[in-house]
């Protein structure tokens, strides 16, 4: 019901005192902002509020224009909205206690992967950081590898190793930044290996079936005082049968193993060298030549060849061959005893070629004379019994089977009866004094098997004539035992200038006929007085010695002969010996009775005379005249 005026005065209202205080702040480097709220405020009344004071700093500003680390004062002024009237209060501005605090800013790093070369310098990779403010200028320190182990030659060995920089910075901005306890990387850092360059391998060889012995290797740029050595391998192909490299010429190569204390610190591309590799052949030592043999004229057959050294079950075998000389005359190698070699271009098998060989017997090769035997036919003369079985051939048609080629072999047949009785159609054949000769006649022996035979008669004989003596044809004709007698100057053999042959026949009749004996004389060294005969008959008396008539002897030549010879087994007397040959003596026939015994010869020539088989040899170019004094034993069964 009423209404109330108010009544009205005056009255001042005065401001309050207000203090506003700036607060302290701490910030990282590059996020800085003061902004407007970092404050407090002291007088406000009825829960007034400030809503921005404006607060700025006396820090200095970096490259970027962010504020430097460190401490600063905060000033705050021009406090303003929020629900406060500026006008209702004196406002007093403090600065911030402490301050601005700028801390600095971590500094994320990284360094940059990298490598190098065994023994070149090392070529740490980049630092870098990556949360740098703006245009800062901030680097980091020098990078650094982190090396360990070093090698023979100091050098850092090759492998993996971390990366490091210091805390350590520099820049303009630098002082706005850390880097606690510096940075490590990963082990990205690389040494690489050094590759070998210049590799050679030295030539070298080994005998077939040993060791191989590879050639040195060498490198041009292993770093002096490493110890690195390299290793190489024969490049072998075929082997043989005992699973050996065969003989020949071959490439080395290295591989890529290296060994040594530095040999890590290397890498070794394979090197294959040219072929100077050589394995050669194995000298075959124990080889051996069986005996062998074979016939005159037929193909030879050398011995079996055997080794000592060939190597495991290697196929290898060689041919020996006959070391023949002297050939006859159809070319074939004579009769003898021969060495057997064998060679390298002999070897055969598969394995041959891995081995060398050089060997020669000792005479162990024999080729033995051809048989020959005898074809054809002959006739034989009657003749008067004379108590042997000598025949004599009337016609000779005989042939030598067996003769190789066209040789130059003959045969000198001697026949004999079956017996020495008197009848009609006796049966005569040859004996073994049958003989060949020729030129090759010594690659040869004569067979008288199947030999061809002849028919003759003996009739009954006339007695005999006793005690003569002539000189007929070179020959001596002589009595029951005593021969005795000269032969004339012999002109043919003067002809001759060395050594010269011509038979001489003695015939020497006895109570059964007369009995031909065949001598030969050559030219030799003086010999004693020697005889010789073979007698299947008992002893006999001697007959009376008749005078010995003369000799004929040259002016020059001075004889020294007894006036009779005695016929006696007693030493002849020393002044007969002064001239003196040996005699050998062939009775013919061979068949009994032989009744030859005790021949002795005296010569008066101006060289020894030699008395052998059917043949006289002597070289008598200074002989004019030739005395011959024979004086012979005779023994017989009937008398």
């Amino acid at each position: 019901n009423y209404t109330l005026t108010q009544p009205t005065t005056t009255a001042n209202v005065t401001a309050r005192d207000l203090t506003v205080t700036a607060s302290d702040q701490s910030k990282t480097y590059g996020n800085a902002a003061l902004g407007t709220t970092a404050f407090t405020s002291s007088g406000l009344q009825n829960g007034e509020t400030i809503g921005a004071v404006t607060l700025s700093t006396n820090a200095t500003l970096s490259t970027s224009g962010n504020y430097n680390a460190g401490t600063w004062t905060i000033t705050p002024s021009a406090a303003s909205a929020g629900t406060f009237t500026a006008s209702n209060y004196t406002i007093t501005y403090a600065n911030a206690p402490t301050g601005l605090t700028i801390n600095k800013l971590a500094l994320s790093a990284a360094i940059a992967d990298s490598s190098s070369v065994y023994a070149d310098s090392l070529n740490p990779g980049t630092a870098s950081f990556s949360n740098i403010v703006g245009s800062d200028d901030v680097s980091p320190a020098v990078v650094t590898v982190n090396t360990s182990t070093t090698s023979s030659s100091g050098n850092f060995v090759a492998g993996s190793y971390t990366q490091s920089i210091s805390s350590t910075l520099s820049g303009a901005d630098k002082a706005n930044y850390s880097l606690t306890g510096g940075f490590t990387s990963s082990a990205n850092y690389t040494i690489d290996k050094l590759a070998l360059t210049g590799a050679a391998i030295a030539g070298s060889s080994s005998v077939y079936g040993s060791s191989l012995n590879p050639g040195a290797v060498s490198f041009d740029n292993i770093i002096s005082g490493d110890d690195v050595t390299g290793t190489a391998s024969v490049n072998t192909s075929t082997t043989s049968t005992s699973g050996n490299p065969i003989v020949g010429s071959y490439t080395q190569s290295t591989g890529t193993s290296l060994s040594g204390a530095d040999s890590g610190n290397y890498s070794l591309s394979n090197f294959t060298s040219s072929a100077n590799y050589t394995i050669s052949k194995l000298a075959i030592t124990g080889t051996a030549i069986g005996s062998g043999s074979s016939v005159y004229g037929s193909s030879l057959n050398p011995g079996t060849v055997s080794f000592g050294n060939i190597v495991g079950a290697d196929d290898v075998s060689a041919a020996a061959s006959v070391n023949t000389s002297t050939l006859s005359t159809s070319g074939n190698p004579i009769v003898g005893s021969y060495t057997q070699s064998t060679s390298t271009g002999a070897l055969s098998g598969a394995d041959s070629g891995n081995y060398t060989v050089s060997f020669t017997s000792e005479a162990n090769y024999t080729i033995t004379a051809k048989q020959l035997t005898v074809g054809g036919s002959f006739t034989v003369n009657d003749k008067v019994y004379d108590g042997t079985t000598d025949a004599t051939i009337n016609t000779n048609n005989l042939t030598l089977n067996g003769v190789v080629g066209t040789e130059a072999v003959t045969l000198t047949p001697v026949v004999a009866f079956s017996d020495n009785g008197a009848s009609n159609g006796k049966t005569v054949g040859l004996t073994v004094a049958s003989f060949l000769g020729g030129v090759d006649f010594g690659n040869y022996i004569l067979s008288l098997v199947s030999a061809p035979t002849a028919t003759a008669n003996i009739t009954s004989s006339s007695p005999p004539v006793v005690n003569t003596a002539q000189i007929f044809n070179g020959a001596l004709q002589t009595g029951e035992s005593i021969l005795y007698g000269q032969l004339p100057m012999l002109q043919p053999l003067m002809m001759a200038p060395f050594f010269t042959t011509v038979p001489v026949t003695i015939m020497v009749v006895t109570p059964f006929g007369p009995m031909p004996m065949m001598m030969t004389l050559m030219s030799e060294m003086p010999m004693p007085v020697e005889a010789e005969s073979v007698s299947s008959a008992g002893p006999m008396p001697i007959a009376t010695l008749p005078a010995i008539p003369a000799p004929v002897v040259p002016p020059s030549v001075s004889p020294v002969l007894p006036s009779q010879l005695a016929v006696t087994s007693q030493a002849i007397p020393a002044q007969l010996l002064s001239k003196q040959a040996v005699v050998r003596s062939t009775v013919m026939p061979l068949s009994p009775p032989q009744i030859f015994k005790n021949v002795t010869i005296y010569t008066h020539t101006s060289t020894p005379l030699y008395f052998r088989d059917s043949v006289i040899t002597t070289n008598i170019s200074a002989i004019t005249n030739l005395n011959i004094f024979i004086n012979i034993k005779i023994l017989s069964q009937t008398r």
